[in-house]
């Protein structure tokens, strides 16, 4: 409540004091109450901006921050030059205030993991072979995955009777390092062969390149996913072998 001067006594002091010097000695019962009433009613709840003591030294006391009342009544005034929020006080922002220009780079995306395999690695017969792999911590969001194989095969018969063949996996969800016994996510087969062909020693070596793609999300919050990406080669009556040079695997999670 505003600032206002004790309540003035008989004699036109504030003071009793004051009174007694100007030859009014009594303690009249109504101005005491005056004063008192006056007291009361300003500590019961009329306190405010215009009682506080506004002296910048350090010997006057101040309101603790504990005890101010600001939810809802920050303005960016209030706030000093160059102030950062630290990000663990943000825990929501309104829909479309964010701006391209606001997002740091890699911010688009919630996660962006890849692995590149053992060069030259060769592939054993008639055996799935994990040649890439990689886990990401999900948020459960929509996840892009992409296998990128290459290397080559080796014919080394001219079988009329039937082509060997080399198969590509992406499997999500493997339960170790090396197993390839996750889900299926994409495949995709080349038949090579060599029918109708002299072949010398050595076999006929044949580049390969193969690429998968694969689209999903709402894994659970939180948990670990494996990606494997893994080559098969079939001989076949050719006898065909396969050798990766540097497969890769990649994952991309959106935010």
């Amino acid at each position: 409540m505003p600032i206002f001067p004790r309540s003035v006594k008989s004699a036109g002091n504030v003071n009793y004091a004051d009174e007694v010097t100007a030859g009014v000695p009594d303690i009249i019962d109504t101005e005491v109450d005056k004063d008192f009433n006056d007291l009361y009613q300003l500590v019961n709840g009329q306190i405010d901006d215009d009682n506080i003591n506004q002296n910048p030294y350090l010997a006057f006391k101040k309101i603790v921050y504990d005890k101010l009342n600001l939810t809802g009544r920050l303005q960016s005034g209030d706030l000093a030059p160059g102030f950062t929020v630290p990000g663990s006080a943000i825990t929501s922002l309104p829909d479309g205030v964010v701006h391209i220009n606001n997002m740091a780079i890699g911010a688009s995306f919630q996660a962006l993991a890849f692995n590149v395999g053992t060069a030259n690695l060769g592939l054993s017969p008639n055996t799935e072979t994990v040649v890439a792999e990689q886990t990401w911590t999900t948020r459960g969001g929509s996840w892009i995955i992409l296998g990128l194989l290459n290397g080559f095969c080796i014919i080394q018969t001219a079988s009329a009777g039937g082509s060997g063949s080399f198969t590509t996996r992406l499997r999500l969800g493997s339960s170790a390092v090396g197993v390839p016994d996750g889900t299926v996510l994409e495949v995709t087969t080349a038949q090579v062969g060599a029918a109708g062909f002299t072949i010398s020693s050595g076999g006929i070596t044949v580049p390969l390149g193969q690429t998968l793609v694969a689209v999903g999300g709402l894994k659970p919050v939180g948990s670990v996913q494996r990606v494997q990406l893994t080559g098969t080669v079939v001989p076949g009556l050719c006898g065909v072998t396969g050798t990766t040079y540097a497969p890769s695997v990649w994952i991309v999670e959106l935010a």
